[in-house]
């Protein structure tokens, strides 16, 4: 739960958010997962997708570009 962590994985769909410096609860969540190969696939599957949906250069960019014109559009009808 550090750090962007959080803005990039969702908590029991992409993977497991586990408190900072909680030993115990990273090992329950890694024992979680060995012991369910078909949900740590699933959580993968998700992660991947996840990435490939909002995190890819191109899709970061075009956000970022996004939010600049809309933010430069408000200023601009300040102006008038």
């Amino acid at each position: 739960r550090g750090g962007g962590v959080p803005e990039i994985l969702v908590d029991g769909v992409t993977g497991k958010l586990i408190p900072m410096d909680d030993a115990d609860a990273m090992a329950d969540a890694v024992a979680e997962l060995l012991a369910d190969p078909d949900l740590a696939e699933r959580m993968a599957d998700a992660g991947h997708e996840r990435v490939h949906a909002r995190f890819l250069q191109k899709h970061v960019t075009e956000n970022a570009m996004a939010l600049y014109t809309q933010l430069f559009r408000g200023l601009d009808r300040r102006r008038r």
